[in-house]
Parts: C-alpha cells; structure tokens; sequence
C-alpha cells in the first residue's frame, strides 16, 4: 500500500506555528486532496525542527495510507455488486441500510 500512497502524494509542505512547537505536514495529493498532520513539542530544550516535520510527516502518511486502503476495499466490494445475480445486489442493498 506504501508505494500506491507514495505515487499519490503531488506535494509536500511544512509550517511551524509562530510561537510554539508544533509542526504541520501538508500532504497535497494527485487529485487535490489535502490530508495533514502535526507534531507537538511541550519542552523547548528538546525541540527538533526535523523531528517535529518527520512526525508530522509520519502522521500524514498514515492517514493516506488509510484512505488508500479504504479505496481498494470499496474498489473490491463495487466489482462484487457489479458481478452478483440481482437477487444478490438486493439483499445487499437491504443489509447496507440496516
């Protein structure tokens, strides 16, 4: 799943809030979906500004990952509907409504 959400990422930014320790990663994918993620320092003296954007990253990441993973099981469960007798398509329009 990794290299399908690497091919999907277009962009990679980062910001540092004025004034505090945390980090936001922002993912801009192939289609124009943004996913982010965010790190947090709470002791100055450990600070790492490329820690705090590895973590963010890393958590970004994570959420592509998910989306992706999430879009090759519906991909999945669409082919099955589209091969499965109509009596079939029915029981599992009725169960999705429960």
């Amino acid at each position: 799943m990794t290299q399908v959400a690497d091919g999907r990422i277009a962009s990679i930014t980062y910001h540092r809030l004025v004034d505090t320790l945390s980090t936001i990663c922002v993912l801009r994918l192939v289609n124009g979906f943004v996913v982010i993620g965010q790190s947090h320092c709470l002791n100055p003296a450990q600070y790492s500004q490329e820690e705090g954007k590895s973590l963010a990253y890393a958590q970004a990441y994570e959420k592509v990952c998910e989306l992706e993973a999430y879009l090759d099981k519906e991909a999945k469960y669409q082919s099955e509907l589209a091969v499965a007798p109509a009596c079939d398509i029915k029981k599992n329009l009725t169960r999705s409504k429960k």
